[in-house]
């Protein structure tokens, strides 16, 4: 055997040491048998099982059910506001108490996932989110209304389908651990982690085509009922197991940290910390410029519509960036380099579209600047998380990818809060040509002329220019770019371990290739 390849036999089994008194868990309980093949050599198989499509695409469905719940009322602020008699402020809390409930119930979700399994966490997700979807659409009720009680109910409703998130939010990880070979685990990943960006999209869009005025608002409520009930059968009577009877690679065949002493040794680890900060900042971001999108653009002549394409280029951008990177980081294992351009370059696009979004009649670059940032940041996500599961391996997959998500919701809640604080009023010069307020009638489309009056008193008739909230937004995005490039420096040791458990099957079964290809160890 080579002396890279001893020497790599001798790392691993250090990291692996601890390995050897760890309990695996499923939601049958511990499985002795995946401790014993740490201790034997003996060659293992490795198959990826055919129900694994389906897995994904319950996530990916419940995901996407669940996005169009949170941009629900962010792609139409003013006929939102104008229908439940409030202002922008409470129809921005409606999106904020995502990013608040994952704070505590997230904790619970990636507890739940490590502890009793992906099917648990879908069954319990997927009713959460259907209920709170039913409890929505009961806010437009006539009787609701008059007795001055839809905003509380819609409210109640939100904080159902807010908690129920974190169970999507934080899967894709361990679903493409738990069920896909090495070589397609971030394209999996990928597809799971971009579903909700894509629910992000359909809100985007079907939300101001639905609502044309503000008695339409009924109508898309109900509307968004039907992905949420699809989910929600598909994950209660389809999903009889949480995983697969024989695993797709070494690494999930093998123990994981116990959750608690997962957490521990989380942030213990500098290169996590220092993605758990940095990750964090640029998925609070994209959480912060989907919900503030159209109120972002409006000042500047820019209405519901284009903001909805806006939305809508920058997830299809995003969807073709993190497909091609998907496929580029499982093919090269580059997690780290991938994941640094991709963050940079999306900081770049980010910065554009702040100084873009200040200027009138600029859709084209408005447009452009939003797509970049689309590109690169989807395919900045999937890869993140992988990066932090190699940092952190043996810890489990969904501790590791849920702590980066929670990360993002807690930094998003902050962007939403000082954006709203530096919001200022629209100067006289953007006011007649401002497209942030609603028509006095709330029976039309709006027209957006100077024309429009308040449809109720308070801070909603006084409409707000974002450009201090943009020019935060670009400073906080370029200091995180330089923790995320200098900061995040780790092996991978997940694939330290796969090579390894590689190495051992070679040497059992006498095949001879343990010596054969010092190409295809794992490097840092």
């Amino acid at each position: 055997m080579s002396f890279q390849k001893q020497s790599l036999l001798d790392e691993s089994s250090k990291s692996f040491a601890h390995y050897q008194s760890v309990n695996s868990h499923d939601e049958d309980g511990p499985s002795s048998s995946v401790q014993e093949k740490h201790h034997h050599h003996a060659a293992h198989e490795y198959r990826p099982h055919p129900l694994r499509w389906y897995i994904l695409s319950v996530l990916c469905i419940l995901n996407i059910s669940n996005a169009m719940a949170w941009i629900t009322f962010a792609a139409v602020p003013s006929y939102s506001a104008s229908f439940y008699r409030t202002n922008d402020n409470v129809i921005n809390g409606l999106s904020i108490i995502f990013m608040v409930a994952t704070v505590p119930f997230g904790l619970l979700a990636i507890w739940v996932l490590d502890t009793h399994g992906i099917r648990a966490a879908f069954v319990a997700g997927s009713w959460l989110n259907f209920l709170g979807l039913i409890i929505r659409y009961l806010s437009t009720f006539s009787f609701v209304r008059d007795l001055h009680a839809a905003i509380y109910v819609v409210y109640l409703g939100q904080m159902l389908t807010a908690i129920a998130q974190s169970f999507f939010l934080f899967s894709p990880t361990k679903v493409a651990a738990t069920w896909f070979p090495d070589n397609h685990r971030t394209l999996a990943n990928t597809v799971g982690s971009i579903s909700n960006p894509l629910g992000v999209l359909v809100a985007f869009l079907a939300s101001p085509l639905i609502v044309q005025k503000e008695s339409e608002m009924p109508l898309m409520l109900g509307l968004y009922i039907i992905p949420g009930a699809i989910g929600c059968l598909m994950a209660t009577l389809c999903i009889y197991k949480g995983v697969p009877p024989i695993p797709p690679s070494p690494s999930a065949a093998m123990a994981h940290e116990p959750f608690f002493t997962g957490v521990k040794k989380l942030f213990t680890t500098k290169a996590y910390v220092m993605l758990f900060i940095s990750f964090g900042a640029g998925f609070g971001l994209f959480s912060a410029l989907s919900t503030l999108l159209p109120q972002i653009v409006c000042a500047k002549g820019y209405n519901d519509i284009f903001a909805g394409i806006c939305g809508a280029l920058q997830i299809v951008s995003g969807f073709v960036g993190a497909a091609i990177c998907g496929i580029y980081v499982d093919a090269t294992k580059k997690f780290g380099l991938t994941g640094k351009v991709t963050f940079s370059l999306a900081v770049v696009f980010a910065c554009l579209f702040y100084s873009a979004s200040q200027l009138k009649n600029q859709e084209i670059l408005v447009a452009a600047s939003i797509m970049g940032f689309g590109f690169f940041a989807f395919a900045a996500l999937p890869i993140s998380y992988e990066l932090g599961v190699e940092a952190t391996y043996p810890i489990a997959e969904g501790t590791s990818g849920g702590f980066l998500a929670l990360s993002g919701q807690v930094q998003g809640i902050f962007l939403l809060l000082v954006g709203q604080y530096l919001a200022v009023d629209i100067s006289p010069e953007d006011m007649d040509t401002q497209q942030c307020s609603v028509p006095d009638t709330g029976t039309t489309t709006p027209s957006y002329s100077s024309t429009m009056v308040p449809t109720t008193p308070g801070p909603a008739n006084n409409p707000k220019d974002l450009k201090y909230t943009m020019l935060f937004f670009a400073v906080f995005s370029v200091i995180n770019t330089f923790i995320y490039i200098f900061g995040v420096r780790t092996k991978y040791y997940r694939l330290i371990a796969e090579e390894r458990e590689r190495l051992a099957d070679d040497s059992a079964s006498g095949s001879g290739n343990a010596d054969d290809d010092d190409d295809k160890l794992p490097v840092s």
